[in-house]
């Protein structure tokens, strides 16, 4: 695929990730500045409330789309249902900072899960919608999706990290 057509078709993403940014800019400056364990609590708390907003929007496509990967999702539709809920809850933690050491092994252990399952998929090449953003926008699943996830799993141990010393 051609960088322009990628780029089409991942627009909305690479829109959301800009505002993910700004957000996370923003809040840095009402905390005071640039923390590396808080800019990084910051961009989990926008990321996880913007694409958590996103998937309630349509839930019931969501939890379609999303129990067709996800290793939890695809045993028990209840999960893909609440998902979204927990991502906004993992937001509002990382906002909020509430109990972060404990809110970052969960964020850990679940996008280590979710990257599990669309490695998985991956794997078998079946073109198939991402759920990452609900179904308000159509993007395929690829390696930009398993790089979303790992990209979470990398900050969370980086948290994990900085909390520790």
């Amino acid at each position: 695929m051609k960088l322009k057509a990628k780029l089409l078709v991942y627009r909305p993403l690479i829109g959301i990730f800009i505002l993910t940014l700004i957000t996370t800019i923003l809040l840095d400056y009402l905390h005071g500045g640039f923390y590396l364990a808080q800019t990084m609590a910051n961009f989990m708390a926008s990321f996880f409330i913007i694409f958590a907003c996103l998937k309630i929007i349509k839930l019931e496509s969501f939890a379609e789309a999303y129990s067709s990967y996800d290793l939890i999702a695809s045993r028990n539709t209840y999960y893909s249902h609440i998902y979204p809920f927990i991502e906004f809850g993992l937001g509002l933690a990382y906002l909020f900072n509430f109990h972060l050491l404990i809110i970052t092994w969960f964020t850990l252990v679940l996008m280590l899960i979710n990257s599990l399952g669309v490695f998985i998929h991956l794997r078998k090449k079946k073109i198939i919608p991402c759920a990452c953003m609900g179904t308000v926008f159509r993007v395929p699943m690829s390696n930009v999706t398993l790089s979303e996830d790992l990209l979470m799993v990398a900050m969370a141990v980086g948290m994990i990290i900085l909390y520790y010393r």
